[in-house]
């Protein structure tokens, strides 16, 4: 839907006169009648007043029911037509220089209003709105304090409509030294991409000169759709400015076009994500659905070179796909992700936000888990299949790669077996329920972490066991170890006071004064650090 601006609503007016010049335009036959009562003689001026008074009555129609329908000139004319008829028609009033010179008079007032029409109605006419809202702009005493307020003024919005062809009158408000009214002129300018030769050349001067950010950044988004050598030369300048609000500006100006621009701008952009003092800047932005091809592939290379452009890169990835998911073709966006999160050359940290997203759309297959089991997989990874696996039903293969990655030695990757562990197997191991992880360097963290390898290292499967059901399983998980005074499944309950005592075996050489100490229970084979 095409926007108006208020301007427009109103009651369209063809003439465009001031009232008073109109006024003065449409009496001046009557004026010019006026001036002869002084000339004819006397037994004529009866019929000259009669004729003053029709072409007084005939301005008066004019001015009353025709103006702002009909242009200026035609109504000039239409009052005109009296004294027109009298000097054609009556040649023996006036004397003929006299007659002539009237004449002309009354031929010239409309064909000069006419030209004025004309001029009017085409070079001028979207410079005459646009004037009225610089007027109101200028003349503006209170002002918002934010600039997206700045930019929903009804002065600024009308503005913008009424420059579209010619940027000349909010360039002149360049000119004033209040802030707001700089920053109406910018946001009247933000996203233009047509400019008369030499207008962005000012806005580049403004820029260069402008002191304060928030008129930096207005001025760089002015210019951000112009693919001027010297401009993308001066926005990669800000692309390191100390604000973030500058290079936000900086960045979202040069990604306008990035399938064009991007060979030029691909290199700064590099540097600027490999910044640690700019890491909270967050994704790129662009404009537009998607990102093209060569910036994904550059974006997949960066998120493999760690350090601070990694995160930065894959955040940019994943907002390209989720809009791809939502705007392109879904199908063909998740099979691509799937070949992605498979791809051992590529970053672990994208493929773990590629098999999330897959998750998000439920698109992550029986198949495509498994393989993600694999023992070569990253560790991350295969831990989230294999909660999304226990997730949907108990799985031998799942649980014996629980227990793998619970045995690395990794406090983090502990904690977040032990979370699925005790989820989705019911097995307590010391995590408060509806918490979130402890902090790694806690002593909380420690015990869940000793909890973990316990269960990790004492269960030794079977593979009857992995065929079992899910309670089953889940009673099988922590065995009590006979070496520290439990009782493994399988054996006699221990006696009572009234049952006989067992048969002690010839082998056995103990005595209930000297008992023999149970062997230590076996250290784990790995090397944690406690």
């Amino acid at each position: 839907m095409q926007t108006t601006s208020a301007w427009r609503r109103r009651p369209s007016r063809i003439t465009t006169w001031p009232v008073g010049i109109e006024a003065l335009v449409l009496l001046s036959p009557t004026i010019l009648l006026a001036s002869l009562l002084g000339v004819v003689a006397p037994a004529q001026r009866t019929v000259l007043i009669v004729r003053l008074c029709i072409t007084l009555l005939l301005a008066l129609l004019g001015w009353t029911s025709v103006r702002g329908r009909i242009p200026l000139s035609g109504q000039v004319l239409f009052t005109s037509i009296p004294l027109l008829l009298w000097l054609e028609t009556d040649r023996t009033t006036l004397g003929e220089n006299t007659r002539m010179l009237v004449l002309g008079i009354a031929w010239l007032t409309p064909g000069l209003v006419l030209i004025g029409d004309v001029l009017g109605s085409s070079m001028l006419a979207h410079l005459r709105p646009a004037h009225r809202w610089t007027k109101m702009i200028v003349s503006r005493s209170q002002w918002p304090r934010t600039t997206v307020e700045i930019q929903q003024l009804p002065e600024v919005i009308g503005l913008r409509e009424a420059t579209i062809e010619d940027a000349l009158p909010a360039l002149h408000l360049l000119r004033d030294s209040r802030r707001p009214v700089q920053l109406a002129a910018l946001a009247v300018l933000e996203g233009r991409s047509t400019w008369a030769p030499g207008q962005a050349e000012l806005v580049l001067k403004y820029l260069e000169s402008a002191e304060e950010p928030i008129t930096r950044a207005a001025a760089i988004r002015a210019l951000s759709w112009i693919d001027d050598p010297r401009v993308i030369d001066t926005m990669i300048h800000f692309l390191g400015d100390s604000l973030a609000s500058v290079r936000l500006a900086a960045l979202e100006s040069l990604m306008t076009k990035p399938e064009r621009r991007w060979p030029t701008i691909r290199q700064p952009i590099h540097v600027m994500l490999s910044d640690p003092r700019f890491s909270p800047d967050g994704p790129l932005p662009w404009s537009g659905p998607v990102l093209p091809p060569p910036v994904v592939v550059d974006l997949l290379h960066w998120s493999s070179e760690g350090n601070v452009i990694a995160p930065r890169a894959t955040a940019t990835l994943m907002r390209h796909y989720r809009q791809a998911l939502t705007e392109g073709n879904a199908a063909m966006v998740l099979a691509e992700l799937r070949m992605r999160v498979l791809d051992a050359k590529l970053a672990v940290i994208f493929r773990i936000d590629a098999a999330q997203l897959l998750r998000d759309y439920d698109a992550l297959d029986q198949q495509l888990l498994e393989q993600m089991l694999k023992s070569g997989e990253p560790s991350p990874l295969r831990l989230l299949a294999v909660e999304i696996l226990l997730s949907r039903d108990p799985h031998s293969n799942s649980v014996e790669t629980l227990r793998e990655i619970a045995r690395q030695p990794n406090r983090e990757l502990a904690l977040q077996t032990a979370a699925i562990v005790q989820r989705y197997l019911k097995i307590d191991l010391g995590l408060p329920r509806n918490q979130p992880l402890p902090q790694l360097h806690t002593r909380e963290a420690a015990e869940v972490t000793r909890r973990v390898m316990q269960w990790a290292n004492d269960e030794l499967h079977s593979p009857a066991t992995s065929q079992t059901s899910l309670n089953s399983l889940g009673s099988l998980l922590i065995r009590p170890n006979p070496l520290l005074g439990g009782a493994a499944p399988g054996t006699p309950p221990r006696p009572t006071q009234a049952s006989s005592q067992p048969e002690v075996p010839p082998d056995v050489r103990q005595t209930p004064s000297n008992p023999t100490p149970p062997p230590p229970p076996p250290k784990p084979d790995n090397n944690w650090n406690w």
